[in-house]
Parts: C-alpha cells; sequence; structure tokens
C-alpha cells in the first residue's frame, strides 16, 4: 500500500486530498507527506496575520537579501530584478530550492519554483534523493539544506524534531482540512 493509499483512507474529503501536491509529491518520492511538509516549516515558515504557522509560498534570498512578498506578482518581480543585477539566487519558494545548485531541475527558468505545486514537486525531489543517500535519517534530512556534515546535522536535527512534533499533533493522520497545512504555535 503506497503512503498515499494510507493518507486516503484516513481522508474525510478524498478528492481534496487527491490533489494535495504535499500528498502527491510525498507519495511519488515514497516520502511522508508531513516530513515534506516539515521540510517546508524549516524552510520557510512565517507567523500569518491569523496566528498560524505556515510555509511562505514566496520567499526568496537573492544575493543576501531575505524576502516574503506576499503576492507571486512580488516575487516575481523580485526575482526578475535580481537575476536582472547579475545577483545569486540561492533560495525559491516554499521548499526554498537553491536555484545555483538546483536550477536545472526547472531548465534554468527559476521564476517556475514560485508555482507552488512546481516548488513542492522539486523539493520532494531533492528530499526523497537527500534522504535515500544515508542510512541517517537525520544526515539525509540535513542534506537537504547541505551536504556539508557540520552544517547537515544539526539541520536534520531540527527538521525531524519539527516532523515528530506535526506527526504527533495529528496522531500521524490528516490535518484537520486536507489543503490547510498550519501549526499554532
Amino acid at each position: 500500500m503506497s503512503v498515499l493509499s494510507e493518507w486516503y483512507e484516513r481522508a474525510k474529503d478524498f478528492a481534496e486530498c487527491q490533489s494535495n501536491p504535499w500528498v502527491v509529491e510525498a507519495d511519488r518520492h515514497e516520502l511522508d507527506p508531513l516530513l515534506l511538509y516539515s521540510i517546508a516549516l524549516t524552510e520557510s515558515r512565517t507567523r500569518w496575520s491569523d496566528g498560524w504557522v505556515r510555509p511562505c509560498p514566496y520567499c526568496l534570498r537573492v544575493g543576501s537579501k531575505a524576502y516574503r512578498p506576499s503576492t507571486k506578482a512580488e516575487a516575481v518581480r523580485l526575482l526578475r530584478e535580481g537575476v536582472a543585477s547579475g545577483e545569486r539566487i540561492t533560495d525559491v519558494g516554499v521548499m526554498q530550492i537553491n536555484g545555483v545548485v538546483h536550477g536545472w531541475r526547472v531548465q534554468g527558468d527559476l521564476i517556475r519554483l514560485l508555482d507552488v505545486r512546481e516548488n513542492i514537486r522539486v523539493g520532494a525531489e531533492i528530499l526523497a534523493e537527500a534522504v535515500r543517500s544515508t542510512s541517517s535519517l537525520v544526515t539525509g534530512l540535513g542534506r537537504y539544506h547541505s551536504w556539508t556534515a557540520r552544517l547537515a546535522e544539526p539541520y536534520g536535527d531540527v527538521a525531524l524534531r519539527r516532523y515528530l512534533l506535526l506527526k504527533d499533533q495529528t496522531k500521524g493522520g490528516l490535518w484537520p482540512q486536507c489543503n490547510q497545512f498550519a501549526q499554532r504555535n
């Protein structure tokens, strides 16, 4: 039984979960959707005006500056300006995809990474490769961030703790609404 099938069994609204990019991409790469979501929270978590903490879909790091645009249009503008001025685009979108290292995954078109579904697809691909590269889950999670051990291990520890917390909060199942990916702090 696939990860997706297990989640569908618990879902109250099958159609909603069937189109959920966290669930779909996690299943494609044989990952737990909560693990994938935990990486997004580790990378781009933001406290929103409603008091919930969720990943930020349009976060960017252009050169040495971090941005949290509220709209896709604003993120596209910032990204284009950064590229035009020759800045390094190191982190893009909800999964904070490194444009320098992983831009090839979108044929160099970093604007594509501002599409949340595409960003989650690429992030799931990177995470699956990282996790499968080692027998240690902490190291694998850390390699999503960096393959340098001194950077990977602390990141992996944080990501694993966040995952275990989410798993406990959701009792290993779905969020109350499949498309509402939030955690109250």
